[in-house]
């Protein structure tokens, strides 16, 4: 599968991790999404459905040079794609649930764009 970040995610990822190394880690975290063949996601990483919105999974991170900060890496698949829609940390003084509509609209944007463009 290909790892795509929307340019939004990408913004928030640099907003949580101001160190390039931390963000290098996310990176290469974010990128083993791409190596599923099976449709099962790996296990040493810690990933969850959200069931209460449709295709939108979390990826929870935290330590190595990310360090103590708990990131969350909100991520939907579309076809053969893995699109990160958002990051944030656990710490957020908003909570949880603005992250997951954002995300969610963001993950019905671009299943919308991909149909209008017939690469669906």
């Amino acid at each position: 599968m290909d790892v795509q970040w929307l340019e939004q995610a990408a913004k928030e990822a640099s907003k949580v991790l101001p160190h390039a190394a931390a963000r290098a880690q996310l990176q290469k975290i974010v990128e083993r999404l791409g190596s599923s063949t099976t449709g099962r996601w790996p296990e040493d990483l810690d990933i969850r459905s959200l069931y209460s919105y449709r295709g939108l999974y979390e990826l929870r991170q935290k330590g190595g040079a990310i360090g103590k900060i708990a990131v969350r890496v909100f991520f939907g698949v579309i076809g053969r794609t893995v699109y990160i829609l958002g990051v944030t940390k656990k710490q957020s003084e908003k909570g949880t649930e603005w992250i997951y509509q954002k995300c969610a609209l963001r993950l019905a944007r671009v299943s919308a764009s991909l149909s209008q463009s017939g690469k669906r």
